[in-house]
């Protein structure tokens, strides 16, 4: 019967991620379709720089929620969320400042449209982040599903639109995305029903220090996890161009969706080891490294078979274009079975209060990342940089590996 609950509820976060998975990927396929590669390659930088700022709302705001949600303040769950709607809102308003500033300082056209129109979609996109992530911590992922969906159905009709009249560009595609994502998380924000039960004592002032206690080491390990996958984003501009940045996130929008799924469940993974953190010490050698050969053994195979059918996928997905880089796909493939063994065993770590010792783990990637990718693409183009990604990811894996095998010992 438990089984079969947590059969149930990780299909929940599946579907749900798959949803989600197939919005962003959708935007990003059509993008790299109907823009010119340099337009599509200031989109891509904009997303990266929007996946450093989410890191730090992540850091701050979600995963500490995920932990303390599931055990400290498991018994005043609405007010808690209450009170970090407005820690949400807070936030959202710096970034839409720096993105602000960044887009009227930039003299690059295609960026600085890029980024203004993620100045504007950024507060809500986050918003549904936060919103369907409240719902794993009431272990209630239908919700999230059904956010998901409608964010989906929303895409859809909001790029039809675009598409029929003409009106296609980076910038009113992320507004199109910000709008998908208020209605879907106003539905999801709904069914939390935040409105029920009264104060329950619960203050701001000790949300906040438990919020820092965890936060401040968790910004520095969730900005390395982000920068060790979008560091190349903002190298490759400089060195190669964007049309090469367009070439990297080619290959990544073919690995976009498995990626997501696989994320949604270690959404579940977080909940259940901060649940479990205090009861078993059988996780570190069992659960943790079964669940880790679990993820890598599906990213890949994933990779196996995206690899193999290369050239179908590339004419299917892009019409063809982008198809002399297919020869990237299995270096991703082997790039993200590395970092999904890795999120596991980080995730697990950071369940059971141990987020400090995931900043030097992370800090070894990024440094060898910084050292190695602008050599390796001088002499190695694209490959380069796909090259110095999977030697940081797999650095970061072997120190991962180590700091469990050594939790385990004592």
């Amino acid at each position: 019967s438990a089984a079969r609950r947590w059969a149930v509820k990780g299909g929940g976060a599946v579907l749900d991620q798959g949803l989600f998975s197939a919005a962003n990927f959708l935007v990003n396929i059509l993008l790299a379709r109907w823009l010119v590669p340099k337009e599509y390659g200031a989109f891509t930088v904009a997303l990266s720089v929007f996946y450093l700022l989410a890191s730090l709302h992540t850091a701050v705001l979600t995963e500490p929620m995920m932990v303390f949600g599931a055990g400290k303040y498991r018994a005043r769950l609405h007010k808690y969320f209450r009170l970090l709607m407005w820690g949400h809102w807070g936030i959202s308003a710096v970034m839409f400042f720096v993105l602000g500033a960044g887009a009227l300082v930039l003299r690059s056209v295609p960026l600085s449209r890029a980024l203004l129109g993620l100045a504007i979609a950024t507060p809500f996109l986050l918003l549904l982040w936060f919103a369907r992530r409240a719902t794993y911590v009431e272990l209630r992922p239908q919700w999230a599903v059904v956010g998901s969906g409608v964010n989906l159905l929303c895409l859809i009709a909001g790029l039809s639109v675009v598409y029929k009249f003409g009106r296609v560009s980076v910038f009113v595609a992320l507004l199109t995305q910000a709008v998908a994502a208020l209605v879907s998380s106003l539905v999801v924000i709904a069914a939390l029903n935040l409105h029920q039960y009264g104060d329950q004592g619960l203050r701001f002032n000790n949300v906040l220090a438990d919020h820092w206690s965890f936060g401040k080491w968790n910004v520095l390990s969730t900005l390395m996890y982000v920068m060790s996958g979008q560091v190349v984003f903002f190298l490759v501009p400089i060195y190669l161009g964007l049309e090469n940045s367009a070439v990297i996130a080619s290959i990544l929008n073919i690995y976009r969706p498995v990626l997501l799924a696989l994320n949604s469940l270690a959404n579940i993974l977080m909940v259940v080891f901060a649940r479990s953190a205090n009861q078993s010490d059988d996780l570190v050698p069992k659960r943790v490294f079964h669940a880790a050969a679990l993820f890598g053994g599906g990213i890949s195979l994933y990779a196996v078979v995206v690899s193999g059918f290369s050239d179908q996928i590339f004419w299917f997905v892009y019409n063809g274009k982008y198809i002399e880089h297919k020869f990237l796909l299995p270096v991703f493939g082997l790039m993200y079975s590395c970092s999904a063994i890795t999120v596991v065993l980080l995730t697990f770590l950071k369940s059971s209060g141990r987020v400090r010792t995931v900043v030097p783990i992370y800090g070894v990637g990024v440094v060898l990342l910084v050292v190695t990718c602008v050599p390796f693409m001088v002499f190695a183009g694209v490959f380069g940089a796909a090259l110095s990604m999977l030697l940081s990811y797999v650095a970061t894996l072997v120190c991962a590996v180590a700091v469990i095998i050594n939790l385990a010992d004592k």
